[in-house]
């Protein structure tokens, strides 16, 4: 035994064998630990990816690498919103310590810009948008709402804006500019400008209503009341003078015999049709296809109005409920009646006093009218 004791420390003081040992076991604790922090480091990168992944974000860089429960962000985020919402689903995984942010911030880019501006007899496109599909877009809108021999387009193209958001509802704000023709728009991100004259109170509100409805309750308007005088004199006028053409004008008058002492009827204050008024309306429908020819190179309105019992802007938006449900029913048809339009004019053009039932009766009426694109 003693011999074999002496074989295995020969030359070895029995000081450095524990040494030895010691440091062996020193560098098998920090393999260990170097192991687990490894899976650690994985497992967080791990659950920190799914939450980028399920939010979409694809522009930052994580990296845990010899960092234990410490990460650390790079990349560019497309706005503040977009680098406050990286950080904050960081911090929502559990384990992690320390966040190490070094996200930068995209410079924003400016607003697009878009005016419609309306002078002698044409339809002005103006300011710069982000794409040429946006570009695309409005001119379209215009062309079918104007008329395509009305429409000037001086748009231009620049990668250096921002690509707008309130296109589309720009694009449904035309018809109603197209019965105001000194109505003009300029809009971008942070400035919005409606300008125009009208005849009467009610046109005003409708137009500054529907505005507000479909670009927000931010934009800043100019519409002016001029001549009430003028607004008696044509109170009993129809929306939309009937085009000189003489194949439109003999349809404008058979959809006007087919309404003559007759209305659409309606629940009492609600847009929902009464079952009664279904026939009526499928006359105006087969007075739209015996004038195929003529109405789908043309533009119908449908026109909602209603008595001034009650709120004007409550009206205001009843007759436009009413008008969008008689347009809905045409175009469930099927029928091929080109562009229609629905508009609402509240109380703002009576065709006999509101002072009688009867006359009030009247009042609440839906017209069709056919002009030319």
């Amino acid at each position: 035994m003693t011999n074999s004791q002496n074989t295995m420390h020969a030359g070895l003081p029995w000081k450095m064998w524990w040494l030895i040992t010691l440091s062996g076991l020193g560098l098998l604790f920090v393999l260990m630990i170097s192991s687990r922090q490894e899976l650690i480091e994985s497992d967080l990168e791990h659950r920190i990816v799914e939450q980028m992944t399920a939010g979409n974000i694809d522009w930052v860089t994580i990296d845990l690498d010899g960092r234990g429960r410490d990460v650390l962000l790079k990349g560019t985020a497309p706005s503040a919103e977009s680098r406050q919402y990286v950080i904050e689903k960081v911090e929502s995984v559990y384990g992690i310590r320390v966040i190490d942010d070094q996200l930068e911030i995209r410079p924003s880019l400016p607003s697009s810009e878009l005016s419609i501006q309306q002078r002698d007899g044409a339809v002005v496109l103006g300011g710069q948008l982000a794409s040429q599909a946006s570009i695309n877009t409005v001119v379209n809108a215009a062309e079918a709402t104007f008329g395509s021999d009305n429409v000037v387009n001086e748009l231009i193209l620049s990668a250096q804006v921002k690509t707008a958001d309130w296109l589309d509802a720009t694009t449904r704000l035309m018809p109603s500019m197209v019965s105001m023709g000194t109505a003009q728009l300029k809009i971008s991100d942070s400035n919005s400008l409606l300008t125009a004259q009208v005849e009467s109170h009610g046109e005003r509100l409708m137009l500054i209503n529907e505005a507000r409805k479909l670009l927000g309750s931010n934009l800043d308007t100019e519409v002016a009341v001029v001549g009430s005088s003028a607004q008696e004199n044509t109170a009993k006028k129809p929306i939309v003078l009937t085009a000189e053409d003489p194949a439109l004008k003999a349809c404008q008058l058979d959809l006007d015999a087919r309404m003559r002492d007759k209305n659409v009827l309606f629940a009492s204050n609600t847009a929902e049709l009464q079952a009664a008024s279904y026939s009526l309306l499928d006359q105006i429908i087969d007075a739209l296809d015996q004038c195929n020819d003529v109405v789908s190179e043309n533009r119908l309105t449908i026109a909602g109005h209603t008595d001034s019992v009650g709120d004007d802007a409550y009206n205001l938006a009843l007759s436009q409920k009413r008008a969008d449900a008689v347009k809905a029913y045409i175009a469930n048809a099927a029928t091929d009646v080109g562009q229609i339009i629905s508009v609402g004019f509240g109380e703002s053009r009576p065709v006999e006093s509101n002072d009688t039932d009867a006359g009030r009766a009247l009042n609440r009426r839906i017209e069709f009218k056919l002009e030319r694109k």
